[in-house]
């Protein structure tokens, strides 16, 4: 019994080291084929990535998205872009025909929104696709384009101005020549904008009809271009009118005159009123009168029938006696 137990003791120490050979060549293969594995997966997530980077394929068959706005001109070197596309997918930007490197996603609506920085100053081109696929990327069309212009310069002061610095009539104009196609205000000492008009082509404008409400009154220009620039002018604008006084005296005569003819018709009223009483209350009296005579006539109309019924039954109660 011990020498078999011996035996399998020595087989036991003589398999050993095959057994640990054989365990330690499993796990280099194991961990050669996990290396492996990962090598692959980096290699692929490399391709991914590389394939993701590549300028989209335009594909014809994808529609382009729109933009929801139109073109503007601003004073800022920021523009938000608003636009509408497919649903949570990505579109890319374009300005000026460069790709912008960060793609957009839209929302549940296909809505987007993007503020596009640093702008130059001047005239920029903003276009829009939309992008499909992953890893390799398809394009539609290029949207239609959108102008957008930075304009930080405010309008020149204007020149060639004309008016006339007395009324006789109570009114008042101007004109002269502004930055083409700005919106001239006239404003008063206060800031208020009393009139405003807008220049044409070649930058000629007119106010006419501004009411003067006061023997001396003072103006300023002010200059707004399209992307909201401004320049108040420098020159005071003064104008008198002499006849301010006499009209304000005609005025408050006229005015009074008016309550005058107010009051005396109001007054008119109240006698005819007054004097159309009487008549109703005679009227009245006269009604109650005839009500009057009526229920007498109806008292002895009444006391009439009464009469005859009692003298009627008295004749039949006699006749019925006698028999």
């Amino acid at each position: 019994m011990s020498n078999k137990k011996s035996k399998q003791k020595m087989a036991e120490k003589l398999n050993t080291p095959a057994v640990e050979e054989r365990d330690t060549l499993l796990a280099k293969v194991v961990g050669m084929g996990l290396v492996v594995l990962g090598l692959l997966f980096i290699l692929f997530a490399l391709a991914v990535i590389l394939l993701s980077k590549r300028a989209p394929v335009l594909d014809d068959n994808i529609a382009s998205p729109t933009f929801t706005q139109s073109s503007a001109s601003i004073n800022s070197d920021t523009y938000t872009v608003q636009g509408h596309a497919l649903p949570d997918s990505d579109v890319i930007m374009y300005v000026d025909g460069k790709e912008k490197v960060d793609y957009v996603h839209t929302d549940k609506d296909g809505n987007f929104s993007v503020e596009i920085s640093p702008l130059e100053e001047g005239e920029h081109k903003i276009e829009v696709a939309q992008l499909r696929g992953f890893p390799k990327r398809k394009r539609s069309p290029k949207s239609v384009a959108m102008a957008v212009t930075v304009d930080k310069t405010a309008p020149a002061d204007v020149a060639d101005l004309e008016f006339d610095p007395v009324s006789t009539d109570g009114t008042f104009r101007i004109n002269g020549v502004a930055e083409p196609y700005a919106m001239v205000q006239l404003r008063d000492t206060d800031g208020n904008t009393v009139a405003q008009t807008k220049a044409d082509q070649n930058g000629f404008f007119l106010i006419s009809g501004v009411k003067l409400n006061a023997a001396e009154s003072s103006y300023r220009l002010a200059l707004l271009d399209g992307a909201g620039n401004e320049t108040v002018s420098v020159r005071e604008i003064d104008v008198n009118y002499p006849g301010y006084e006499d009209r304000t005296v005609a005025q408050n005569d006229s005015q009074e005159g008016a309550e005058d003819t107010g009051a005396s018709t109001m007054a008119s009223a109240d006698d005819t009123e007054t004097q159309a009483l009487p008549e109703s209350a005679g009227s009245l009296t006269e009604a109650m009168d005839t009500i009057r005579q009526n229920n007498m006539l109806a008292t002895i109309t009444l006391l009439g029938l009464a009469v005859f019924t009692i003298n009627s039954g008295v004749v039949v109660l006699k006749l019925k006696q006698n028999r």
